[in-house]
């Protein structure tokens, strides 16, 4: 491994490789040192492709596979950065889109996840100024949340101020003042353009597009509100990257109660979702989540 990571760095300032690896093994008391000696190292991005900042790299994600490592002292690895200067929504150039800030990728990495750091890094991002809607204000850090299914991102941006004014986020966030009034009135408004998943204008779609990622969230009100609205239980909608049922989305993150609440309205446990030819539990089995198992097996 150590062997790959020096090759994965090879061709960078000898400095900024060694605070990259200071970075991703979170050695706090190296990359202090580092900085402190060079603080030009702040600023200074990666010859490869993505162009990185050693603030990205946190974000495990974008940079080589080698490069893509949680540590668990993560925090504070990133107060060390923001200490000496980083700045939490530069971009870079990851997957070639030009515009992609360490949130973006943040929130998106399944590996911040895995070491349950992630939560705690968004909280720290936004403490040092990034930007809660993105750099935009198109609601990226969000949908890009949503698209890739990570809940706990999704709470965290919207403690601190997300905005929910489409459906889809709405009913995600639990904000069901504002889902009401969308079901009540055509769904509008929908300003916000989701480009990862856009929100249909057939409000028979857009409704089971909302469930879909209420299910995912855990939000069992909007669940509720969008059955009670008429949102089909076991569609499966265009537009999400976890493109499956309801069922499937709330037994991969195994929450309990949504299932709970879905089986009630009669949610069938039987449908395959297109791309893997799965049940609902076959996902919860994926993912390791005994109790939603045993759920679906009843």
């Amino acid at each position: 491994m150590t062997s790959e990571i020096e090759r994965a760095l090879s061709a960078e300032n000898p400095l900024f490789a060694e605070s990259v690896r200071a970075v991703i093994t979170g050695n706090t008391s190296l990359l202090d040192t580092l900085l402190t000696a060079t603080p030009a190292l702040i600023p200074m991005r990666s010859v490869s492709d993505h162009h990185a900042t050693l603030l990205h790299y946190l974000a495990a994600n974008g940079v080589a596979d080698v490069l893509q490592v949680s540590p668990s002292n993560a925090v504070e690895i990133a107060e060390v950065l923001f200490a000496h200067g980083a700045k939490a929504d530069e971009i870079c150039d990851a997957y070639g889109t030009k515009y992609a800030t360490t949130m973006d990728l943040l929130v998106s990495s399944i590996h911040p996840a895995s070491a349950g750091v992630q939560g705690a890094l968004v909280r720290t991002l936004l403490a040092h100024g990034a930007k809660v809607d993105g750099i935009t204000g198109d609601g990226s850090p969000m949908r890009t949340a949503l698209l890739f299914g990570y809940p706990e991102c999704v709470r965290v941006l919207s403690e601190h101020g997300a905005q929910s004014d489409n459906i889809v986020f709405a009913a995600a966030t639990g904000r069901t003042d504002l889902l009401s009034k969308m079901l009540a009135h055509g769904l509008m408004p929908l300003e916000r353009r989701c480009t990862y998943f856009p929100i249909s204008s057939d409000p028979d779609v857009a409704r089971q597009q909302a469930l879909v990622f209420a299910s995912m969230c855990d939000q069992i009100e909007s669940i509720e509100l969008l059955v009670k609205a008429g949102a089909d239980i076991d569609a499966i909608p265009p537009g999400s990257h976890v493109t499956a049922t309801p069922m499937h989305t709330a037994a991969y993150q195994g929450n309990v109660r949504a299932i709970k609440c879905l089986l009630s309205h009669g949610a069938r446990t039987t449908i395959l979702d297109p791309r893997y030819k799965s049940t609902a539990k076959g996902w919860a089995e994926h993912a390791g989540r005994e109790e939603a198992v045993a759920l679906l097996l009843e």
